[in-house]
């Protein structure tokens, strides 16, 4: 019985500084736009406050605007190990828990030879 107390108390910690994490991460997210302006309007490249270096970090990111023409010229540019063929692992799971949640459906063969299978039950805390 203790152990179930103290994994409720876990939870709900756990649940508390989720949403502390949340509000931290959103204010920093406020507030970035008006630190990168100052310190390139100041010509800072990077500066120590109080034990820890900020410095601008530079954060490119790409999507396909057409995924035919990428993988065109990725082949043609000779980038080729860019290209992956890959199943979402999300949509894995999904596909997996489809079959094995319907007690009517018998479990078909492919899915163990398509698929490494985890099941396995976790405790859950909801309040209420």
């Amino acid at each position: 019985m203790e152990q179930l107390k103290k994994y409720v108390f876990l939870a709900t910690q756990k649940k508390k500084l989720d949403a502390q994490l949340k509000a931290v991460k959103s204010e920093m997210a406020d507030i970035e736009p008006d630190v990168l302006e100052y310190m390139q309007d100041n010509g800072i490249q990077n500066i120590k406050i109080d034990d820890h270096l900020v410095y601008i970090k530079k954060d490119v990111r790409a999507t396909f605007l057409c995924t035919d023409i990428a993988f065109e010229l990725i082949e043609k540019y000779g980038l080729d190990d860019a290209l992956k063929t890959t199943i979402d692992p999300q949509r894995a799971s999904s596909i997996c828990r489809e079959y094995l949640n319907d007690d009517d459906v018998e479990r078909p063969a492919w899915l163990d030879e398509a698929f490494s299978i985890y099941e396995g039950f976790k405790a859950a805390v909801r309040k209420g």
